[in-house]
């Protein structure tokens, strides 16, 4: 009403508008089905411009040993953050591996993080950060399973281990598994240090 626009009077169509709707999704990722038949092409992914810098701390962090395991779960909420923050810490050192870990909506960590700081000498903590420049410096992606970090772990060429949540995540976890680009993916119900340092060890063992 403010802008001036007229109002909606159904929202499902509205929201699912069946004259305008794009299809955004990677084709060699998540190729429509054959026998789906549809009045638009599917476009691919979209990927916006995110050329925000990294900030020092996480520059300093990154060129002080080899790249890290990169952990984060977006927007996805978690009852117990501190305990999930031990079980990736823990995971990530059985694996030999150092920590990116981002704190999310479920702030990881510690409370909320607007610069990145340390937890301790092989796990650092960050805030929102740039996936276009992040993601091809870490050794692997461990996701959620959202369509946009999917898609920018793909792009940056890393291994990913999903650990879907709700929804259509547990589809794009099917699709990266099928692809060959991760391991079995780990349900979050089903999450713990053993599966998680399972998964970590082989994305690092395995040439593929």
């Amino acid at each position: 009403r403010e802008l001036g626009l007229e109002p909606v009077m159904d929202w499902y169509q509205h929201l699912f508008p069946t004259r305008r709707m794009l299809i955004a999704a990677d084709p060699e990722l998540a190729p429509m089905p054959k026998n789906v038949s549809l009045p638009f092409a599917a476009l691919g992914s979209l990927h916006l411009r995110d050329e925000r810098p990294l900030s020092p701390v996480v520059e300093q962090f990154l060129s002080a040993g080899p790249a890290p395991v990169y952990i984060g779960f977006g927007s996805m909420r978690d009852r117990s953050p501190e305990a999930t923050t031990a079980l990736f810490v823990a995971a990530a050192r059985a694996a030999r591996m150092r920590l990116v870990l981002s704190a999310g909506w479920a702030r990881y960590g510690g409370a909320d993080v607007g610069e990145a700081r340390s937890l301790s000498d092989d796990v650092l903590v960050v805030g929102p950060s740039s996936h276009t420049l992040l993601f091809p410096r870490v050794r692997a992606v461990v996701h959620h399973g959202g369509a946009g970090t999917t898609s920018a772990a793909l792009r940056a060429g890393r291994p990913q281990v999903v650990v879907p949540h709700a929804f259509d995540q547990f589809q794009w976890a099917r699709w990266v598994r099928s692809a060959g680009l991760g391991p079995e993916p780990i349900a979050r119900k089903r999450l713990s240090v053993e599966r998680l340092t399972g998964a970590l060890s082989q994305v690092s063992s395995e040439p593929r």
